[in-house]
């Protein structure tokens, strides 16, 4: 059986090699010093659980009711939606001389994307 080229052929895999690239780049990208003033707890961390959390509700809630999809397709949509949002704030982030790209602030994205998700489906 022959995998078309663009379902995860060649094809696939090049597209995907920049990314995955780019996202090594910005790793190394970060200095270890930067990272250290990255702390766990603080309001930036708070922004992020809640800007994320509220992006992810109201987008359920319009995906689901407005739309008329089902549960589970509407949290698939806010949770990419949301977490696709936050992915892009640390990549603005990295590109500025004083930030990083912070796995921290996506950590607290998930939580916010989950407790935002648990609140819109109740």
């Amino acid at each position: 059986m022959k995998i078309p080229p663009e379902v995860g052929g060649r094809f696939y895999l090049s597209s995907i090699k920049p990314a995955v690239t780019s996202l090594l780049i910005l790793r190394k990208k970060s200095t270890e010093a930067r990272m250290k003033e990255d702390k766990w707890l603080g309001w930036d961390k708070f922004g992020h659980f809640f800007i994320s959390g509220f992006l992810a509700g109201a987008s359920y809630s319009i995906y689901h009711e407005n739309f008329n999809n089902d549960k589970k397709s509407s949290c698939y949509f806010a949770s990419i939606l949301a977490l696709s949002m936050g992915i892009g704030k640390e990549i603005s982030d990295s590109q500025k001389t004083q930030n990083i790209f912070s796995y921290k602030d996506l950590i607290f994205d998930i939580l916010g994307i989950s407790a935002g998700l648990v609140i819109a489906t109740d």
